[in-house]
């Protein structure tokens, strides 16, 4: 049980002030707080099993900066989504974007070879505890990530739909420009 509280701990810290949290405060503040926990969740699952059963095998196919093109370019298209979009509300379209597939995928590829991802790969190697490790980076996640959530789905209630897309478009494109920046100045990694 130690490598699951060790694991928990570690995971939790790492994750606070992520850029996945700042995404799940965008994401729940215009869609279904539902929708985008369900995507999280699901996204965690599989981000933390990929990690302690696959590991660097996995990153090893594809280099970094292919990850970060593709995490970078989603960034941006949901960056420019947000800021286009006429401030209509989520059953207006849920027929062009899912909010539950649209917040997994972004997620997905934004934790992919991130801090958290590679700290439970070294913890399941180090521990030799897959399943313990992958629990507890789970439910960290799913903690940290989770809060984040919840002030998004209340800032969603307290602000008007509008300045939410603009702020949530704007993050989305800086975060967008520091990923793909990042393949040429890894300092500006997060």
């Amino acid at each position: 049980m130690t490598v699951l509280f060790l694991t928990f701990g570690l995971i939790a810290v790492a994750e606070l002030g992520d850029k996945t949290q700042f995404l799940a405060v965008a994401l729940a503040a215009r869609y279904s707080w539902k929708a985008v926990l369900g995507g999280i969740i699901f996204a965690v699952f599989i981000l933390m099993g990929i990690a302690v059963l696959f590991g660097n095998y996995i990153l090893s196919l594809l280099p970094d900066f292919v990850l970060k093109i593709i995490a970078g370019g989603l960034f941006l298209f949901f960056g420019v989504y947000s800021l286009l979009e006429k401030g209509k509300k989520e059953e207006s379209v849920k027929n062009r974007l899912s909010p539950f597939w649209a917040t997994f995928v972004t997620f997905f590829l934004s934790e992919l070879g991130d801090k958290t991802q590679l700290l439970a790969m070294a913890l399941s190697a180090e521990y030799k505890s897959p399943i313990l490790v992958w629990l507890g980076a789970s439910l960290a996640m799913i903690l940290v990530d989770g809060v984040a959530v919840f002030l998004g789905n209340r800032l969603g209630k307290l602000i008007p739909v509008r300045t939410l897309s603009y702020v949530a478009g704007g993050l989305f494109l800086v975060f967008g420009v520091l990923t793909l920046l990042s393949i040429f100045f890894p300092v500006l990694s997060f």
